[in-house]
């Protein structure tokens, strides 16, 4: 019901306009986005959220990135030259990119082609970048979550091959304990975390049993 109340903690990115540990309620994903920057991993949770339920009652409080974290790589290679015309693409998650390819099309100019078209879809938790007809992929959020993340090629051009492999593995996710504590009096029913890992947990646990207590009674 929309007497709910769902926060939403994830990272933010250094182009959202909102401090990070700032609890803020938010009514559209666009909103999200301003907030945390397009892509970032609040506000795709934003967009997910008002999916299942375009009424939800959310709040928002974003943490940065760590800065010794690492990003999520993943390349795509082309090689060869394509003797005929034809379509390639990346499904990057639920999203799909495709490039058109002619014969007087080279590596570089394909990987170019897909590095424009990832780009023109600011909402993608992805950046990408051409060099050389290798296509870099990272994810725009330090940490775990995009490993998580699948970039599936499809697509078939004579005489051009089109690898996607693994780059760098996703390191070092945030703590979420000084959001919480932000948001501590905020009274939300449901909290929204997008990690798994046991200190989160625990610091998760640790709020839900402080609201809960015999002195606040509040459920979560």
């Amino acid at each position: 019901s929309s007497d709910l109340t769902t926060l939403i903690i994830g990272q933010k990115m250094a182009a959202g306009t909102l401090a990070a540990l700032t609890v803020a309620n938010v009514f559209s994903d666009v909103e999200a986005a301003v907030a945390c920057g397009y892509g970032s991993q609040v506000h795709r949770m934003v967009q997910a959220a008002l999916q299942a339920n375009p009424f939800a009652n959310l709040s928002i409080c974003a943490v940065d990135d760590i800065g010794g974290g690492t990003l999520a790589t993943w390349t795509a290679t082309f090689t060869g030259a394509p003797t005929a015309q034809g379509t390639l693409a990346l499904a990057l998650n639920e999203d799909t990119v495709q490039v058109n390819v002619a014969t007087t099309d080279t590596p570089t100019t394909v990987a170019a082609a897909f590095a424009a078209a990832i780009t023109a879809k600011p909402d993608l938790p992805f950046t990408a970048a051409n060099a050389a007809g290798v296509l870099t992929i990272s994810a725009k959020n330090k940490g775990t979550v995009a490993n998580g993340f699948k970039i599936v090629p499809s697509g078939a051009v004579t005489g051009l091959t089109f690898v996607v492999a693994n780059g760098v593995v996703g390191a070092t996710d945030p703590d979420i304990t000084a959001a919480l504590t932000a948001a501590f009096l905020g009274g939300h029913n449901q909290i929204v975390i997008p990690y798994r890992d046991a200190t989160n947990l625990t610091a998760l646990r640790n709020h839900l049993d402080n609201v809960g207590n015999y002195a606040e009674k509040r459920w979560a």
